[in-house]
């Protein structure tokens, strides 16, 4: 049982949104901030130099505003943000969610564990209906089942934690994958998980809590959802070699048969190359394989059946899990080179200057 706390002992919390272009949305996001029941908390966005009217209608709202001058990423637009709070718990969301009017009592209820040293969890619904939207929602629903309790992951869009702990990790890791000099902003796209791999180094555990959960708006076309799944892929591959101690620990909520899809999806792909080459071998194998694609989904698609998706809709995620795939191997593509030119100035910086003069 919770120990009730006066308010004015109750710790608290700076909110920090970073928002770029998010017109659409972010006012929803604001109101949803400004609903909350816990009474000791500031709202802090972060324009992170948007072109839309994203800054008016920040500036509409009871909230601190800080507008960078140039486009850096969220990272920095996150850190910004902490920095100027004076919260000591942090919590962050994004400017496409809309969180329950309970989301920071829960998150200073778990708080109280000196264990703990973040808290976060999972998406309550899709704000936007469309069938995209709500396949995303629900296969990402089945990746997130198994999640609860410790763990060494977060998700930015629905996380909490100790601003000493958050400092003593560094904040959001900002690095570049060229000099900073040649690049427009530092790499970013695995930022959650990197921080909360730096804040359970040495500081504690996040806590997963499955009844913290908030609405977020999903991609709604197939070309978004394509690009936002191979960026995960790719980000996933530079973060291991930027924090190469990431490698021995459980951090993401993928599942274990990441091999398997990827295993099926490439042989599925040949075989339908080979259908112009060779049709007596690879129609079998084409079907054997889809087959096996759609058993190794089963889970993911028994959740969108339930979920009112239909027969038709059902259909079309299998094609969609099978395009999800696709994106990962473009991403991981991308992200091998990325980690090379890391992992080659990493061993470029530990040579003597005599000797790259050689």
């Amino acid at each position: 049982m919770s120990v009730m706390r006066e308010e004015n002992c109750l710790p608290k919390f700076s909110v920090v949104v970073a928002a770029y272009n998010a017109e659409r949305s972010l006012g929803n996001t604001i109101q949803s901030l400004l609903d909350q029941d816990y009474p000791n908390y500031e709202i802090i966005i972060v324009d992170d130099a948007s072109s839309d009217r994203t800054n008016e209608i920040a500036a509409s709202y009871k909230c601190n505003l800080i507008r960078l001058d140039k486009n850096s990423g969220p990272g920095i637009g996150r850190n910004v943000g902490v920095k100027a709070g004076s919260g000591e718990h942090i919590a962050f969301t994004d400017a496409d969610c809309i969180v329950p009017v309970d989301w920071l009592s829960r998150f200073e209820t778990r708080l109280r564990d000196d264990t703990i040293v973040g808290v976060t969890g999972g998406y309550s619904d899709a704000a936007a209906d469309t069938f995209i939207s709500r396949y995303m929602m629900y296969e990402l629903e089945k990746r997130q089942k198994n999640l609860n309790g410790r763990c060494r992951c977060a998700i930015t869009a629905n996380l909490a934690c100790r601003r000493d702990a958050f400092d003593a990790a560094g904040g959001f890791p900002i690095y570049y994958i060229t000099s900073p000099a040649s690049s427009k902003k530092p790499y970013h796209g695995n930022e959650d998980n990197e921080l909360a791999f730096l804040l359970t180094e040495a500081n504690g555990d996040i806590w997963w809590d499955t009844e913290i959960k908030v609405k977020h708006v999903f991609r709604t076309s197939i070309l978004g959802y394509y690009k936002q799944q191979r960026n995960f892929a790719e980000t996933a591959l530079v973060s291991l070699a930027q924090f190469p101690a990431m490698l021995g620990v459980k951090m993401n909520y993928n599942g274990s048969n990441t091999a398997a899809q990827l295993i099926s999806t490439a042989v599925i792909f040949i075989s339908f190359v080979f259908l112009f080459f060779r049709p007596s071998i690879a129609l079998p194998a084409l079907t054997i394989f889809f087959l096996l694609h759609m058993a190794i989904n089963a889970e993911a698609l028994i959740s969108i059946a339930r979920n009112g998706m239909g027969f038709l809709g059902t259909i079309a995620s299998v094609f969609l899990l099978f395009l999800r795939n696709c994106a990962w191997y473009a991403g991981l593509a991308r992200g091998t080179l990325f980690s090379f030119r890391i992992i080659a100035g990493r061993l470029l910086s530990n040579i003597p200057a005599k000797a790259k003069n050689i």
